[in-house]
């Protein structure tokens, strides 16, 4: 398998965050946007299974499992470019939500509606993940909890 390359040589300008999700996607063939949208950016128990992938793409379960470790990796090192655009938006997000927020209250479904304005609805789901993701929220008990927030927080 080649190298994930997330690119971001001869993108300038003012870009929406759907803009940024895009450039990223592009270059990714379906094994990879599958591992990230159904391994790494969902929670622990929505996660698709390894095996699952593995039949879906005809590979072993020890490529996914490669696989999935060096789209960790790559997110965790997104060119700068594209981190930023991610990173401010996850940062206000997180600003606006606070360390804890219930994921039925009417604030709650508004932040996450103004994060994500600029994002199409057939984008929106997975860019919404890697935002939470981003920010370090996972969902528990139907709360978005930040991880730094710890049980009571």
């Amino acid at each position: 398998m080649n190298d994930i390359v997330f690119p971001t040589a001869g993108v300038s300008g003012s870009l929406t965050l759907e803009e940024h999700y895009l450039l990223l996607m592009a270059p990714v063939d379906a094994r990879v946007r599958a591992v990230i949208e159904e391994r790494v950016l969902p929670e622990p128990r929505e996660r698709a299974a390894v095996d699952a992938l593995a039949r879906r793409f005809g590979l072993r379960r020890e490529v996914v499992r490669r696989l999935e470790v060096r789209v960790r990796a790559c997110l965790a090192d997104l060119p700068p470019f594209h981190a930023a655009a991610f990173v401010r938006r996850a940062e206000a997000l997180a600003a606006r939500l606070g360390p804890r927020a219930p994921l039925d209250a009417e604030t709650t479904r508004r932040a996450l509606a103004e994060a994500l304005a600029d994002v199409s609805p057939a984008s929106e789901p997975t860019v919404r993940r890697l935002l939470l993701h981003i920010a370090d929220y996972h969902t528990r008990d139907g709360w978005l909890v930040r991880a730094d927030a710890g049980e009571t927080g």
